[in-house]
């Protein structure tokens, strides 16, 4: 399995959900941070709240016979929002977000996916009184889609 090509087929499908809409109208996570949703790192001077979202951590899952067919991904998001008073915009882009991903189903072109699911959740303020929530995900992917 080429971890290089999952990864790149999960980042296009994150993003292809983030973007979907239903009806003329974008998701609640979408709406929740503006549309701002970037890998990596947001550009610099972004309006809050916004969201980033990495890939942490491949493990590799070697089924029957040894054979290395199957990864399991970490991914996070982080939800940023500089309201000092109040941490309303970042629990209701929290929630959005679980609304949108737990357990979604991802269309990938090489890869099955087995699970999208919730791992853990962390919400603190940076040293800039930024307001963080870390989300993190599991996905497992089989290689074999045709």
């Amino acid at each position: 399995m080429s971890t290089f090509t999952a990864g790149t087929e999960i980042s296009t499908a994150i993003m292809t959900l983030f973007n979907a809409m239903s009806a003329g109208v974008h998701n609640d996570f979408w709406n929740a941070i503006g549309g701002r949703l970037y890998k990596h790192i947001a550009p610099q001077n972004t309006a809050f709240p916004f969201a980033t979202y990495h890939i942490i951590n491949v493990t590799p899952d070697f089924t029957i016979g040894g054979k290395n067919d199957a990864e399991d991904f970490i991914i996070q998001f982080n939800l940023y929002s500089n309201d000092k008073m109040s941490t309303a915009a970042l629990e209701t882009a929290y929630t959005a977000l679980r609304t949108l991903f737990d357990w979604c189903a991802v269309e990938l072109t090489n890869y099955y996916t087995n699970y999208f699911r919730w791992d853990w959740s962390r919400q603190y303020q940076d040293p800039d009184q930024v307001w963080i929530y870390a989300v993190q995900y599991r996905i497992a992917l089989e290689e074999g889609k045709v």
